[in-house]
């Protein structure tokens, strides 16, 4: 009887022991996961997350036409690892609480995020560069204040900014071989087609 007792004692530990070697990635170890494919050159390291964004939250601080905005990272589907949203923050002046404005869906990867000067006037947006399997995306925001409004988002085999001031954006379709030309076109403010956009020199 002690004989049979001592085996099931021991087979009950070799399974939970088997069965804690198998158990899923930590929230940790998420993060980690997260920041190998978040490529935000102003990313936090080891900083604590300001209200209301949870502990351990990936994110990054910029300071976008005078105002502080924070871009917090996360996994929409926690099954996915490559199912990415940032959702943008603006910070008060007083710095007492964060404000969203907008989630941008980012998915797989993000390859950069920098500023941009798509318009005529003397202010920044800012663009998410990333990539989902055989396509390039670009994502651009225009922020001021506690405001958002996105006023790009496309992708295509490659896509890239033009040396022009302000820059048009250049994408390029496969199989079909073709590149389209985006800009900003103030007729209608928003960033289309340049042959959409007649503007009136």
């Amino acid at each position: 009887m002690k004989t049979m007792l001592f085996l099931v004692v021991v087979i009950s530990l070799s399974l939970t022991l088997h069965a804690n070697q198998q158990q899923p990635a930590t929230t940790g170890e998420k993060v980690v996961n997260l920041r190998s494919l978040v490529h935000d050159p102003k990313i936090m390291e080891n900083a604590p997350a300001p209200s209301p964004l949870r502990s351990g939250t990936l994110y990054s601080e910029w300071t976008i036409n005078g105002s502080n905005y924070v871009i917090a990272y996360r996994n929409e589907d926690k099954g996915d690892p490559f199912d990415i949203v940032a959702d943008i923050y603006y910070a008060d002046p007083q710095g007492s609480r964060l404000q969203k404005l907008t989630s941008v869906p980012v998915f797989m990867q993000v390859e950069d995020v920098k500023l941009v000067r798509m318009t005529a006037a003397p202010s920044s947006q800012l663009a998410f560069y990333r990539s989902s399997g055989q396509l390039d995306w670009l994502t651009i925001v225009a922020l001021h204040g506690p405001s958002a409004r996105k006023l790009f988002d496309y992708g295509a085999r490659w896509i890239k900014l033009t040396e022009d001031n302000p820059p048009k954006i250049l994408a390029h379709s496969h199989p079909d071989d073709t590149t389209e030309t985006f800009k900003w076109c103030a007729s209608k403010r928003k960033i289309v087609l340049e042959s959409a956009c007649r503007q009136k020199h």
